[in-house]
């Protein structure tokens, strides 16, 4: 009987251990199957939710696509097996995923979404298939730990920002018959070294390679690409050279800007246009012909461009930004063979070398600080219709000692000539419109200035601080002398006013000047005018004379001058210095150059009457 029950209580025991045994099994199993089946969401192929997926996961053959954010942010996954069918992978699909390390497509796959595996940090390898046609942006930015790419040759578009980041890629391969770089596809690559471009792209966009700090080789194919984006090759600190395909058109804004090595880069013969600065602050860029054919070079294009020498700007050119070339401190020669009308602004500022400017007929403006500080230029570049050199055209050019304006200027702007500190004389135009303030400021050298008639106004600091000004002639229509016009001038000691009107006065137009140390000259029946007014009065001796109707120089050392038969005589001048003869209306008669001792002058046909004869810059009326 014990023993019996025994045996029944020990089957009862085996089938309480078989059903216990029977239902782990069952969990385990439901366990299993709710990571494989049960917790995914999958409507008509796609997958849109699978929140419990962890560890390894394999895709169901039946998923055509992955959703958006289908995996988003889970850090369980580990691995990721795609199954032959998947056509697409969705926004953000698997973004943040930081435990996955490799991918592998299937040929299958045509698209990639937008950020779908953004941030998956722990991803060191990716096998695309050979199906894709679509690299959405930002698909693998900041991907840090991935060192090698090959794209497929099915791939169209590689998208925006699509490897932005990956700081340890080294190195990209490009198949031929990818169209499209996007904008900043690369950008912050910074172990990449070298990237070859097959002659299927035709557009490399905007900072595709920006900040590729390693990239010392880009292989560009000898035809296809037609445009490289603004700052597609920016801050590449480490390349060196590029050739750019015949077939290229445009090079974007700050394309190849602060490439420190940068040294060779042949323009293609095709090309149109540059960006702005392009090719700024690359201080080592060899001499880079531009192309015939080329029509527009952007603002800064080549500033800072050291290595520089000599620019030759073709006649194809239509538009011209501002500072071209400023800062090219070692640009020494400039041939601008295009019909331009304008010179912009800061083209060739602080070109502290450049010596030789040959400027086209047509040029009627030099733009605002065009040659600042071009230290080495001795000459006024000349052209026939020039009619406005704007502000600061000029200032700092500290190799002028003379300089003669031409006839056809109508208006020279603020500081056009200020702090030229070795101009000793120069020749204003006869007939101006109007003179911008401190034109002539700071000109230390400067020792006499003579203002045409047709002024109606001194400007502002015309000639502040020129401590070596000592003879200052204004014109007859002169009505105003303005603010601080001839402050600090403190060697003055001749200034002729033609006008019969004393003009009116700015605040301290002689400031820091001891006028009673100087001769204030005007014209006959005037000086009672003068002696009632202030500060007029204040001149040492207040002499007059009669004047010609032209701006008149009062002559300091003259030779003697007188007529011979049909021969004027200039006794005692020195040989290379300019002459000219004047009628009263102010039409130069004859002019040339003075011989060592005696200069003649053929004056048969002139009619009797009276004329100015101008020497350098000193005038005498003389009558015939």
């Amino acid at each position: 009987m014990k023993q019996h029950q025994l045996s029944h209580l020990s089957d009862r025991l085996s089938s309480k251990q078989r059903f216990i045994g029977f239902v782990s099994l069952f969990v385990s199993f439901f366990a299993m199957s709710s990571t494989l089946l049960s917790a995914q969401t999958i409507e008509q192929g796609v997958l849109t939710a699978w929140p419990e997926a962890t560890g390894e996961i394999i895709i169901p053959q039946s998923v055509t696509k992955i959703g958006n954010k289908a995996f988003q942010g889970n850090r369980n996954i580990t691995a990721v097996t795609f199954s032959n069918g998947l056509e697409e992978i969705g926004d953000e699909a698997f973004m943040n995923c930081s435990k996955l390390t490799e991918l592998t497509f299937p040929n299958s796959l045509q698209r990639i979404g937008f950020k779908a595996f953004y941030k998956c940090g722990g991803l060191t390898t990716i096998q695309f298939g050979t199906g894709l046609q679509e690299l959405g942006s930002t698909a693998f930015s900041y991907c840090g730990k991935l060192t090698e790419l090959e794209l497929p040759a099915s791939l169209i578009t590689i998208g925006d920002n699509a490897f932005n980041y990956c700081r340890t890629l080294s190195k990209v391969t490009i198949s031929e018959g990818t169209k499209l770089i996007g904008h900043q596809a690369f950008r912050l690559c910074k172990k990449l070294v070298s990237v070859q471009i097959p002659s299927s792209v035709d557009s490399i966009g905007r900072d595709a390679f920006r900040d590729c700090s390693a990239l010392t080789v880009v292989d560009l194919p000898d035809e296809g690409l037609l445009s490289i984006g603004d700052g597609a090759f920016c801050n590449c600190a480490s390349l060196t050279s590029v050739i750019l395909p015949h077939t290229v058109t445009e090079i974007g804004a700050y394309a190849f800007s602060q490439n420190p090595l940068l040294t060779t880069v042949p323009l293609p013969k095709d090309l149109k246009q540059i960006g702005d600065f392009a090719f700024s602050g690359c201080k080592v860029l060899g001499e880079t012909d531009l192309p015939d054919g080329i029509e527009k070079i952007g603002k800064g294009c080549f500033k800072e461009c050291l290595a520089l020498t000599k620019v030759l700007i073709p006649a194809s050119v239509q538009q011209l930004g501002e500072g071209v070339w400023s800062q090219c401190s070692n640009l020494e020669r400039v041939d601008m063979q295009a019909a331009l009308s304008s010179l912009p602004a800061e083209t060739f500022a602080y070109c502290t070398a450049l010596r030789e400017v040959q400027l086209p007929t047509s040029l009627d403006t030099i733009g605002a600080e065009a040659f600042r500080a071009c230290q080495a230029l001795t000459a006024l570049p000349q052209t026939a219709q020039l009619s406005v050199i704007d502000r600061e055209a000029f200032r700092a050019c500290v190799g002028f000692e003379s300089i003669e304006l031409p006839k056809s200027l109508r208006y020279a702007g603020e500081g056009a000539f200020s702090h030229c500190t070795t101009l000793r004389t120069i020749t204003l135009p006869e007939q101006p419109d109007s003179l911008g303030s401190q034109l002539l400021a700071y000109c230390d050298a400067l020792e006499e200035v003579y203002f045409p008639n047709s002024l109606t106004q001194i400007p502002p600091a015309v000639c502040y601080g020129c401590p070596a000004l000592k003879s200052i002639q204004i014109g007859a229509q002169v009505e105003r002398i303005g603010n601080e016009a001839f402050a600090l001038c403190v060697g003055l000691t001749n200034f002729t006013s033609a006008s019969t009107t004393p003009p009116d006065l700015g605040n301290n137009p002689f400031m820091g000047v001891t006028l009673g140390q100087a001769t204030l000259t005007v014209p006959t029946g005037a000086r009672a005018d003068y002696e009632a007014r202030d500060v007029w009065r204040d001149f040492g001796s207040i002499n007059e004379r009669s004047f010609a109707s032209i701006s008149e120089r009062p002559s300091a050392v003259t030779p003697i001058i007188y007529r011979s038969g049909n021969q004027l005589i200039l006794d005692g001048t020195t040989a290379g210095e300019t002459y000219r003869l004047y009628s009263l209306a102010g039409e130069i008669l004859t002019q040339g150059t003075t011989q060592d001792g005696t200069t003649t002058l053929d004056v048969r046909v002139l009619p009797a009457g009276q004329y100015v004869l101008v020497v350098r810059q000193d005038a005498r009326t003389i009558t015939l």
